[in-house]
């Protein structure tokens, strides 16, 4: 008998089967299940396999990785409210939500929840210090001119000052709350304010005396062979200069997309700025044929001092941007996007 014809012969019966598939396929996903895919969300991309060659494609992912981390937690929260899993899921739709400004207040919603209940403590210190910065942000949001942003951080900085310091004081060892201090460090710079500035590296050099942090305003002692060299070059011997150390790889993409940006900072500036490329490449060749493509003209280290350079300097991920003052010492550990107003500062022409 053909398909059709039973289907004729006994319609309703065969209605109902499908029915209840149907109703069995959209039956709500377990907990195991949720988490396993908000942890694929919040796991770094393979730049190579996702195809991003831009920053603006990075930020595009991590923008929709928020969207579906949303609407999983959303389905998590509604079927298993009683999980026992439920923190892990908003902890990590909360990794998620904080890689794209478009999600901060999704964020900041998660992070009440994760200070008082999240199972890692380090994980708590970081929503807290979340939801400070994320009401300085609130008050600062207003600001259109670099004027206004000093007034408003002016009338605000020894409230924040006195919480953030207080955060710190109750968080020594946490290593994300350093590091989301260093980020309130350039803001601090940003707006002239020496004592939030010294407060930060004095109590992160007091408790975490490896954090990079505690090297502000230190010697920055490099050694290395230029790609291309036989002859040894040192930082020592650029004293004089301010000095721009950019960690980077032709692999990754926001890498990649500040090119541009530096070689026209260096052709402004060039003597008296200096740039050295850290990069953390597997293979010489892929370096070689792309900074002569680009036509990139300052030095590179490659190998074994690059990633040495980078793992004794805390450098965790790329783009990382160093600034040294003329004195060879430490000034900024966080100079990307800020390069065209440091540089002209610390050669004193601001």
């Amino acid at each position: 008998m053909k398909p059709w014809i039973l289907v004729s012969v006994v319609g309703v019966p065969v209605l109902v089967v499908v029915c209840v598939l149907v109703f069995r396929n959209v039956q709500p996903r377990s907990d195991k299940e949720l988490l396993k895919e908000l942890q694929k969300l919040s796991a770094m991309p393979d730049l190579e396999k996702e195809n991003i060659k831009t920053e603006a494609a990075f930020q595009g992912l991590w923008k929709k990785r928020g969207e579906d981390a949303h609407e999983l937690l959303q389905e998590f929260e509604k079927h298993h409210a009683d999980s026992r899993l439920l923190p892990d899921a908003q902890a990590e739709a909360f990794l998620v939500f904080v890689m794209h400004h478009s999600h901060a207040a999704r964020a900041a919603e998660v992070a009440k929840s994760l200070r008082k209940n999240a199972k890692d403590p380090d994980l708590a210190a970081r929503a807290d210090l979340f939801l400070l910065n994320y009401k300085l942000s609130e008050i600062l949001a207003g600001a259109k001119t670099p004027e206004a942003l000093r007034d408003a951080w002016s009338r605000n900085a020894d409230g924040y000052r006195r919480q953030l310091e207080e955060h710190l004081t109750a968080y020594p060892k946490n290593r994300a709350s350093a590091d989301d201090a260093q980020k309130v460090l350039d803001l601090a710079d940003q707006v002239d304010d020496p004592k939030t500035r010294r407060m930060i590296v004095d109590l992160v050099s007091k408790n975490q005396p490896s954090h990079p942090l505690a090297k502000i305003g230190k010697e920055f002692q490099f050694e290395f062979t230029p790609v291309g060299s036989a002859k040894k070059k040192s930082i020592k011997d650029l004293r004089g200069q301010v000095v721009v150390i950019d960690f980077w790889a032709t692999w990754c993409a926001p890498c990649v997309g500040e090119i541009p940006n530096l070689k026209e900072l260096y052709k402004k500036y060039h003597p008296k700025l200096e740039i050295i490329g850290v990069s953390l490449d597997k293979r010489e060749a892929d370096l070689t044929a792309f900074v002569k493509k680009k036509e990139v003209t300052w030095p590179q280290a490659f190998g074994g001092e690059a990633e040495e350079l980078a793992r004794d300097w805390g450098v965790q991920g790329i783009p990382q941007v160093y600034v040294l003052d003329r004195q060879g010492q430490l000034y900024s550990l966080n100079g990307r996007g800020k390069l065209e107003t440091l540089v002209p500062k610390l050669l004193g022409e601001k």
